[in-house]
């Protein structure tokens, strides 16, 4: 994604008009922007104006911006509004958009600039010499299989210096945005040369034969397929068929996992890989950043209820140079991708609707802009790949600590000891002494969630950052000002909408003429039905579900593999609920319905309808003749249920003297007995 700085220069669009970044006042916390057109000077806070950015009523608007010839309010507002994601870019292309950002990153540590020709060339020549190329990750494939840690030297390619230069040039036209260095084969579309029939052979037999648990081989597939379309059984003649290759990219079209799934089953991670390098002394802030979990030894309670809730789990953003604590995120869902994503959104945005919230507070929050490194352990969810994904949205470098070495990351551990020193003693968990009877901390719990969030707030804003450490003897906050001040201004991302996909939950669903429906709740709009008459009648794609809000779904395009956002049919109960609480919530009612006995009560009045069933047959069995028949005509609902009128009272007294089952009763005769006798 591209980023932007406060910075002389900086050209914003809001409609139709156009506003210059002028200066910083109120010691950066406010910015002063001028209208291109009226010279109208416009004031509003650095929070405001990342607001607005992200929510699209601010638009940047790069350097060599050309006027559009129709005005944006123009377009059509049925077209579906999709964007791209760097997940959607094949893996080779990814890999080699990372080797091109290696070879950059090596140019800039060493001084130098995309001008320097002679010394970039040198620089490359000493790279060959000594076989030297710069390290690159190897990207964890989305398949869940496992790679090496580092690209073999082998494989890395020193390029030319026209080539380097090239690719840097590319890289600052687009803002310094890594996707700059996407090859652009990466979107290279392909003509299609299959006729009709060839490509309805192809699928088919892909669909059913090459799609199945016998596995056949792609060669003895295209054989098949060549087989039908030549009509003949040996194949031989090669008039209208298809080759391997080309079966091969047919297969392409179709959805990866259903392809393993359809020949191999659900496919899962037999190993993980890992590495760890050395940590290295962090010179100004934002350069390195520590992220850590920690399960917090405090139980608090529901505000809503008063009930236990449990244990909170809390992720930590720290800078390092300073120990200044950037974002922290707390829930209950424990260790994973998703508190870790939602900490480091924090930690980057601005942090004054935040501040201006909560009542208590005495100093503004100063933590905002991307980070340069994030050093992190050998958790799982570091080890993903959607967050080795963020992490090349931000242009952020990753480094994991040794394995069982948590010393080189010793700021956040830090932070998380104070914080832990510093919760109330009421709900507190405690280790068991010996000859000890424990308290029961849910019993003493009486700290609401709310609470905690809004306590924890304060201590990293007015009580940690001030905190002398013995050590270097210097506060967090004057280090993290000190070096603000000398570095420049912090870049904050223009769309966030591509790395808050990274942290949904993946499913493939089916899209119909009801849209999406996903835990019981619906998801539509008239882009999605757009889309779904584009694509067809009903269509199964990769559905994004945000397990923190479930006010809509991200929907992926088959085609060209973007996002589309799909709000709730339900907004006034989806709206900041999360999946955990959706669950929890539906657990209740369920709860509620066994407690009042509903299945009971249904299955015993589905008993009582089949027994008055039954005795209503027995009775209509003896209206079977035809002047009876008659008789009923004009027997109907509205006269059952609004009294008998003249003519089926009528009715009631012929069928009281109709014969009933006792008229019907045959006497028993007492049988007579007989004497025997004999004839002479």
């Amino acid at each position: 994604m591209r980023t932007y700085t406060l910075s002389v220069g900086l050209v914003l669009r809001r409609g139709e008009r156009f506003l210059d970044f002028k200066r910083l006042i109120e010691g950066g916390r406010h910015v002063v922007l001028e209208d291109q057109q009226t010279g109208a000077p416009q004031t509003m806070s650095v929070s405001q104006l990342t607001t607005d950015v992200l929510k699209g009523r601010l638009v940047i608007v790069p350097r060599n911006f050309v006027q559009p010839s129709a005005p944006a309010g123009q377009a059509d507002p049925s077209a579906p509004r999709l964007f791209g994601s760097m997940e959607s870019i094949a893996e080779r292309y990814r890999q080699e958009m990372l080797i091109r950002q290696a070879f950059i990153s090596a140019m800039r540590r060493a001084g130098l600039t995309k001008g320097m020709r002679a010394k970039i060339d040198a620089k490359l020549a000493q790279m060959r010499k000594n076989k030297a190329p710069p390290k690159v990750p190897r990207l964890t494939p989305m398949t869940g299989q496992v790679g090496e840690a580092f690209l073999e030297d082998a494989k890395v390619k020193c390029p030319s210096a026209s080539a380097l230069m090239t690719w840097w040039r590319e890289l600052e036209s687009k803002g310094d945005a890594v996707t700059g260095l996407v090859s652009g084969n990466a979107s290279r579309k392909r003509r299609p040369l299959l006729s009709i029939r060839q490509r309805e052979v192809t699928l088919k037999w892909i669909r059913d034969y090459y799609c199945s648990r016998k596995r056949p081989s792609l060669r003895t597939t295209a054989e098949k397929i060549n087989a039908e379309l030549t009509g003949k059984a040996d194949g031989s003649t090669t008039t209208g068929a298809v080759s391997e290759s080309t079966v091969r990219r047919a297969l392409q079209m179709i959805d990866p996992y259903a392809v393993a799934r359809a020949r191999y089953g659900k496919p899962y991670a037999d190993n993980r890989w890992r590495y760890s390098l050395k940590g290295i002394q962090a010179t100004r802030a934002l350069e390195r950043v520590e992220i850590d979990h920690t399960l917090l030894d405090i139980v608090v309670i529901c505000d809503t209820t008063g009930m236990p809730l449990g244990r909170p789990t809390i992720t930590l953003v720290v800078d390092a140079y300073s120990g200044y604590v950037l974002g922290f995120f707390i829930s209950f869902w424990g260790t994973g991708l998703a508190p870790t994503l939602a900490a480091i959104k924090q930690s980057i945005l601005p942090k004054g609707e935040i501040t201006s919230a909560i009542s208590g507070l005495s100093h503004p929050w100063l933590a905002e802009g991307v980070h340069d490194a994030w050093y992190i352990d050998n958790g799982l969810e570091f080890h993903s790949p959607q967050f080795h994904l963020a992490a090349m949205e931000l242009g952020c470098d990753l480094l994991f600590c040794p394995v069982r070495q948590p010393w080189f990351k010793p700021v956040v551990e830090r932070a998380m000891l104070d914080i832990k020193m510093s919760l109330p003693a009421q709900g507190l968990v405690r280790r068991a002494l010996t000859n000890e009877l424990p308290l029961d901390p849910a019993k003493s719990a009486c700290i609401r969630f709310s609470d905690l969030c809004f306590g924890l707030t304060k201590a990293f804003v007015d009580v940690h950052p001030f905190e002398i450490n013995e050590r270097r003897l210097c506060r967090p906050i004057d280090l993290f000002q000190e070096s603000i001040a000398e570095i420049p201004p912090p870049a904050f991302p223009e769309d966030m909408r591509s790395f808050d996909l990274l942290g949904c939950v993946s499913k493939p669903m089916v899209v119909g003429n009801e849209g999406v429906v996903s835990q019981y709740l619906r998801y539509n709009s008239p882009a999605l039905q757009t889309l779904r008459r584009r694509t067809g009648h009903t269509f199964k794609t990769t559905v994004k579900i945000e397990p923190g809000d479930l006010g809509g779904v991200h929907v992926q395009d088959r085609q060209s593999k973007q996002w589309l956002y799909v709000p709730s049919l339900l907004p006034e109960y989806t709206s900041g609920l999360s999946l955990v609480q959706h669950r929890a919530i539906r657990q209740h009612k369920k709860g509620a319905l066994e407690h009042r006995g509903a299945e009971q009560i249904l299955l015993r009045g589905k008993a009582e309808l089949n027994e008055m069933w039954a005795s209503a047959v027995r009775l209509g069995r003896q209206l079977l003749s035809k002047r009876q028949l008659l008789q009923l005509s004009t027997l109907t609902s509205a006269n059952v249920f609004n009294g008998l009128s003249t003519s089926t009272a009528r009715l009631a007294h012929d069928v009281e003297r109709m014969p009933s089952d006792a008229d019907f009763e045959v006497v028993k005769r007492q049988t007579p007995s007989f004497q025997t006798f004999q004839l002479e």
